[in-house]
């Protein structure tokens, strides 16, 4: 009897020992991907990504805004459509494609922009000081753009 209750409580006791290693591993585990994600150089990281992602948004919005101007002076020179001359057609036409093709990749890096910031490892953008030199924060959000062409 004496050696079946030593039997039983030396495996109650090994039990015992794994969960608790278990639990201190992923315990620990959890503070090394915290201490990963949340470390100086990983912020520093993440920042520029922001920031050489807003500048390639700001540029694509340029980008835009020129083809548009073009595209509205080519409509108010010639209304009539048939009037245009056809290098205007085609300069017109290959103006309308590109933008649109801006346009939908000006989208698609927005919502990487988006989904990246709402992360809880890029949560440091949404409070805390602004490193040295930087004048405004980044936008939170970039909306979808929406331009009929």
């Amino acid at each position: 009897m004496k050696k079946t209750f030593a039997v039983v409580g030396a495996i109650l006791g090994v039990l015992v020992l794994v969960v608790v290693f278990q639990i201190f591993g992923f315990v620990g585990e959890a503070i090394e991907v915290v201490q990963e994600e949340t470390s100086p150089r990983a912020v520093q990281e993440k920042y520029e990504w922001f920031k050489r992602t807003k500048a390639v948004l700001d540029a694509k919005v340029a980008d835009i805004e020129v083809f548009r101007s073009q595209i509205e002076a080519v409509q108010r020179d010639y209304p009539d459509v048939t009037q245009r001359p056809r290098d205007v057609r085609i300069s017109f036409n290959q103006w309308r494609r590109e933008a649109v093709g801006i346009v939908a990749s000006y989208n698609g890096l927005a919502s990487q922009y988006n989904a990246q910031h709402a992360m809880w490892n890029y949560r440091f953008a949404d409070f805390g000081k602004l490193p040295a030199g930087v004048a405004d924060t980044l936008p939170r959000e970039f909306g979808q753009y929406r331009y009929r062409f």
